[in-house]
């Protein structure tokens, strides 16, 4: 990779290796077109490197994020670096093999920028033990499911394309039910055991007969799949007869158990 690069640079150019995959190139005294044009060629370059490994051929590709800076721009040396950096993930999300150009008032790019600094500062939360954790219980609304189970959920994001989870004991469930107009088409896709009835519906069983309906086919439906419900926002005492009524397996919000550290 690197003898590539190299291949196609100028002897006035820097070229240097931030660490894993990840190259940095300075063309110095170069116009934007002429940097875009030999980005493009070394896309072409990095796509046709042959790589090999126990007999399987891999395909290579190279996203680039190309930032202008110098006498001309108000940009330090660390904020072209940063913006460049956030530029080339924008070019991997948007489908990799490609070059993304921006600038500091690139609005896209601003807004990415953001979204790194507050992952870095979870972690850094994470790191010196300043997160605290919070559960919400599940509370059962039918005689059938007063066993003394109690339910917690972790909200996570993740892939379980074998059901090791599932092997595991873990339960998933399919939050905000009914606020997508694919929430039904996703039943068919995913193996939930919970269906999550969206606040904003639970809420309205009280003023909007509209709110009620949506409720009570969502419970059919689940019924037929043999997916259990739960009704999210239960914030009224006045609801509880009526989530009752509609044979919804689980509540949870403020009026069956408030939010409490782990």
């Amino acid at each position: 990779m690197a003898a590539v690069l190299r291949r196609h640079i100028r002897t006035s150019d820097l070229l240097a290796r931030l660490g894993g995959d990840e190259f940095a190139l300075i063309l110095i005294g170069c116009t934007e077109e002429d940097a875009l044009e030999l980005a493009h060629t070394l896309l072409r370059e990095i796509r046709n490197i042959p790589f090999i490994w126990n007999k399987r051929r891999y395909s290579t590709t190279l996203s680039a994020g190309l930032v202008r800076f110098g006498d001309l721009q108000s940009l330090s040396f660390n904020e072209a670096l940063s913006l460049a950096d956030v530029a080339c993930f924008l070019a991997k999300e948007k489908g990799r093999n490609r070059v993304q150009v921006s600038c500091a008032s690139d609005l896209e790019i601003t807004q990415r920028q953001r979204d790194m600094d507050w992952a870095d500062r979870l972690k850094d939360s994470l790191r010196e033990d300043r997160v605290v954790l919070h559960a919400q219980r599940f509370t059962a609304l039918q005689a059938r499911h007063q066993d003394g189970l109690e339910c917690c959920e972790v909200l996570a994001r993740l892939l379980d394309t074998e059901g090791n989870l599932v092997d595991q004991g873990f339960s998933f469930a399919l939050d905000d039910f009914g606020s997508g107009m694919s929430s039904f088409s996703y039943l068919e896709q995913l193996p939930v055991q919970y269906i999550k009835i969206d606040g904003e519906f639970v809420k309205g069983i009280l003023t909007r007969p509209a709110g009620a309906a949506i409720v009570e086919a969502v419970v059919k439906v689940a019924r037929a799949m043999n997916i259990l419900t739960v009704a999210e926002s239960v914030e009224f005492p006045e609801l509880l007869p009526h989530l009752q009524a509609f044979g919804i397996d689980y509540g949870q919000g403020f009026v069956l158990h408030r939010p409490e550290p782990l």
